[in-house]
């Protein structure tokens, strides 16, 4: 590398940064340096090339079409297609295309060879088109005929990345920068959620099994009234006993409720009376049989009494 092409390459390089939105697939905020090659006349064909070389020095660092992919798509992995197609159209505004007449039927010789049945011949005939688009890409931009390119530092490939100009893959648009910053800002400054005072509810102890009573019969209306009764009370004190008061954040623990123990439902009237009726039954068998049984043990001291008279 010459004097002069040094000089360009850090004249480049002294360039105001400038934002700018790369289409990716979406709308992707990048910070790089636009250079217009219209600016640079007084350096030859020659000096700009060798410059341009030095800068971006593969067809992997190349772009020259927009991606759907949230990342950039070299020329080294374009769809072969699309990639010819972008090759050969030429933009608005500029006075060739990547592959202009001069080189085209070279150009058009070698996509030929894609459709050759033999493999390695039409893998090397696709190496020869990224190769041919890359080197007159920067022989485009040297001549003028392109008019601008993009560089930016990809901190992922860790190299300089080159982006043509008037391929629908940048926009400076002002507005559009702006409105794309304050959203990226607005998705970095979350507000923190401040942390709500919460009831922790202690867990009562369940009381002692009293010695059953007899049971008596209770209408439906005042079992009611005294459930709810002892529920509210029970659920008022738990919840006052429970409150944390605010202040320096507490780590909340969430405390699983222990298992309800199981119980006999109450009883209703009609089985109260049921049960009452099979305890006085079994208490007159009881006694019955009793009677019976003092019966025959005085019949029998009677017999006895006459076989002691006999």
């Amino acid at each position: 590398m010459n004097t002069n092409s040094s000089a360009l390459i850090s004249a480049w390089d002294a360039l105001p940064g400038e934002p700018a939105i790369a289409y990716y697939g979406e709308e992707t905020m990048l910070r790089g340096t636009k250079v217009d090659m219209s600016e640079y006349k007084a350096f030859t064909e020659e000096e700009k090339l060798d410059a341009l070389n030095n800068l971006i020095g593969s067809k992997h660092c190349l772009v020259i079409a927009p991606s759907d992919c949230n990342t950039f798509v070299p020329i080294s992995q374009m769809d072969t297609q699309a990639l010819i197609l972008s090759a050969k159209t030429k933009a608005r505004t500029e006075t060739s295309a990547i592959i202009d007449a001069e080189i085209l039927p070279v150009f058009e010789e070698l996509v030929s060879l894609l459709k050759d049945p033999e493999p390695s011949v039409s893998a090397q005939a696709l190496e020869s088109i990224q190769d041919m688009i890359f080197d007159q890409t920067l022989r485009q931009l040297s001549k003028g005929h392109i008019k601008y390119f993009y560089f930016y530092l990809d901190d992922l490939m860790e190299c300089l990345i080159m982006v043509l100009g008037n391929r629908k893959v940048l926009s400076f648009d002002s507005k559009k920068i702006k409105a794309l910053q304050y959203k990226i800002q607005g998705l970095l400054d979350v507000a923190p959620v401040r942390a709500q005072p919460v009831h922790v509810e202690k867990l009562a102890k369940k009381p002692a099994k009293k010695p059953a009573k007899k049971a008596q019969v209770q209408s439906s209306s005042e079992s009611s009234f005294e459930s709810e009764s002892e529920t509210s009370s029970s659920s008022s004190s738990s919840s006052e006993e429970g409150l944390i008061p605010e202040g320096t954040v507490t780590p909340i623990l969430h405390l699983k409720p222990a298992a309800p123990m199981m119980s006999d439902p109450p009883l209703t009237a009609a089985q109260i009376h049921a049960k009452d009726t099979l305890a006085a039954q079994k208490m007159l068998s009881r006694g019955l049989l009793l009677w019976l049984l003092l019966a025959y043990l005085f019949k029998f001291l009677l017999l006895t009494k006459s076989l002691v008279l006999l």
